[in-house]
This record gives C-alpha cells, structure tokens and sequence, in this order.
C-alpha cells in the first residue's frame, strides 16, 4: 500500500510541475503580447503625428485654396436664390 501512495504521489508532483512549466509559458506569452501590443500602439501613434506634422503645410495650403474658393461662390447669387 505505501509504495502505491509513493506511486501516486510522484504522479501528482509530475503533473503539478508541468502545469507550473505550461502556466510559466502561458505568463510569458501574454506578457510579450501585451509589450507587442503597446508597441504597436506607439508605432501607430508615432506614424499618425509624423505624417500629420509632414503634411500639415501642404494642408494648410489646400485648407487656404478652398478657403478662397468657397468665399468666391459666397458672392455669387445663382438664379432662382434671392
């Protein structure tokens, strides 16, 4: 009976170990994905103001054309608007 209960015992103490080796692994995945994650995040922010603070000249000046263009047809009355 003792060396059944001895058996049984290095069975369980196998199986607590590769549960502890596979939850290790779990934790180091999800923590590499959460730092992949806010990388990705960084990359996505840095590139939307970089391209903002590269285009915002060529912005302005088209921002600045439609402004002239809109105040052109604000004075102009089309027929049938009085």
């Amino acid at each position: 009976m003792e060396a059944e209960l001895e058996q049984r015992l290095e069975a369980i103490e196998t199986l607590a170990c590769d549960n502890r080796r596979m939850l290790k692994k779990l934790l180091r995945y999800r923590r590499l994905e959460a730092l992949y994650a806010v990388i990705k995040w960084l990359i996505f922010a840095g590139a939307t103001l970089w391209a903002y603070y590269y285009l915002q000249p060529y912005l302005e000046q088209v921002l600045a054309a439609y402004s002239q263009v809109n105040g052109l047809f604000q004075g102009l009355s089309l027929p049938g608007n009085n």
